[in-house]
């Protein structure tokens, strides 16, 4: 039998989250248990599993270390992804050369990326009027439907590019 269970709210996992950290000694903030509690999408399970796998790695739980060992980029990664992206003042060249240390020196998939630009882009809709935000948004689900039918990321990176700098 399948059990389905619903999401735990953001704010009961981080009460369980500090209750772990304070047993374990682990220095923690609680927007590092909040980032936790939202990469697992309310799944207490994995949120303990990414805790423990966090832990591992150091005694202090910081934002960038959940990101890390949730093999996810960092907040700060992706808006500076994303500014390269949408701000017309960098050419190809200059942005390519960004998304590439980026993405593949830190071994990030262009499928996660593809997803929280995505989320950017939905968070920043008065960057852009409706036609240009409506054929970003096509060109984006295009790509990614590419994208998770091949593995050679790095023509689509080049992709990703040109549907933002294209007129």
């Amino acid at each position: 039998a399948n059990f389905r269970f619903n999401p735990i709210p953001i704010d009961k996992s981080i009460v369980v989250l500090e209750k772990i950290c304070k047993n374990e000694n682990l220095t923690y903030t609680i927007e590092s248990l909040k980032i936790i509690s939202t990469l697992c999408n309310g799944d207490l399970r994995k949120s303990i599993n990414l805790l423990q796998s966090v832990s591992m790695k150091s005694k202090i739980i910081s934002s960038d270390s959940c990101y890390e060992s949730a093999g996810l980029p960092s907040r700060k990664d992706i808006t500076l992804l994303f500014d390269y992206l949408v701000n017309l003042k960098y050419d190809f060249e200059k942005t390519y050369s960004q998304l590439y240390n980026i993405i593949k020196l830190n071994g990030y998939s262009l499928g996660i990326i593809l997803k929280e630009v995505t989320i950017l882009l939905i968070n920043n809709t008065e960057l852009f009027n409706q036609k240009k935000f409506a054929q970003l948004y096509t060109d984006l689900s295009d790509l990614e439907t590419k994208v998770s039918q091949s593995t050679f990321d790095d023509i689509y990176v080049s992709v990703l590019i040109s549907i933002f700098k294209k007129n």
